[in-house]
């Protein structure tokens, strides 16, 4: 029976980590700071993701503060986009408030683009944050915006897919 611990204890590894591959899907997690286009600062925190059973799933927290449209909004994430080290995701605002920086009228929705260009993220990852007074559908993230705003504080991770 003592020849088949050491066996019976790398077989129980090993299948762990099979489990842990198999529940990992394509996602995109983080904390940043940037600074907008029209010169306000932003602060996201998100963890969006596909699940092993192709449910997408995840949170939003964003603020900008310093423009003509401030937001402080927390959202679902309904739609999950990636290729390869991109990837944009998007949903409902389900909290805070939020304004479309474009008509001036409540946002219901969000779109997160991100670009995870490796380590650090500060100065090399980058982000854009769109707020749109439509609704969110679930096939709004297929098309948009890049990540153009370079963050200066905090890491973007686009793992898997």
């Amino acid at each position: 029976m003592r020849r088949y611990l050491p066996l019976l204890a790398v077989g129980i590894l090993l299948a762990a980590a099979g489990i842990a591959t198999a529940a990992s899907g394509p996602k995109a997690t983080g904390g940043s700071a940037f600074f907008t286009f029209l010169g306000g600062e932003g602060k996201a925190s998100f963890n969006a993701q596909v699940d092993k059973k192709g449910v997408t799933k995840g949170m939003v927290n964003v603020q900008i503060t310093g423009i003509p449209a401030p937001a402080d909004f927390k959202g679902d994430v309904t739609c999950y986009s990636q290729q390869g080290n991109f990837a944009r995701f998007s949903g409902p605002i389900t909290e805070g408030g939020a304004t479309d920086p474009n008509t001036g009228n409540p946002a219901q929705s969000y779109e997160l683009s991100v670009l995870d260009q490796g380590e650090p993220g500060a100065g090399n990852d980058r982000i854009t944050v769109i707020r749109s007074e439509q609704p969110a559908s679930p096939t709004d993230c297929q098309d948009g915006q890049t990540a153009n705003q370079p963050i200066v504080r905090g890491n973007i991770q686009v793992h898997g897919g």
